[in-house]
């Protein structure tokens, strides 16, 4: 192989690697957690659990007022746990 050719194949391999570069580096398209539409009543999040090493994720159903939570149960079963609903009106001092 010349220096020439050489030259080429490394100019070559760079042109790979930048578009590689620029196409790993486009934005990704947004997700929208809840869209424009009817959202059922429902909303939902994760937070970590006061003196736990484990996220508890939280359900607001807003038709029913009221909170449920649950959590990852010990053992090797995957088992999700609930928690006692709470009702919102009560926590909250509006009957």
């Amino acid at each position: 192989m010349t220096k020439r050719s050489i030259i080429t194949w490394l100019a070559v391999f760079n042109a790979v690697l930048v578009a590689a570069l620029v196409l790993a580096s486009r934005p990704d398209s947004p997700a929208f957690a809840q869209g424009a539409g009817p959202s059922g009543g429902f909303a939902s999040v994760t937070a970590k659990a006061a003196g736990q090493s484990y996220d508890v994720l939280y359900v607001l159903d807003v038709p029913g007022r009221k909170l449920y939570g649950y959590y990852p149960g010990g053992g090797q079963g995957g088992k999700i746990m609930p928690t006692p609903p709470r009702d919102l009106m009560k926590d909250f001092g509006k009957q």
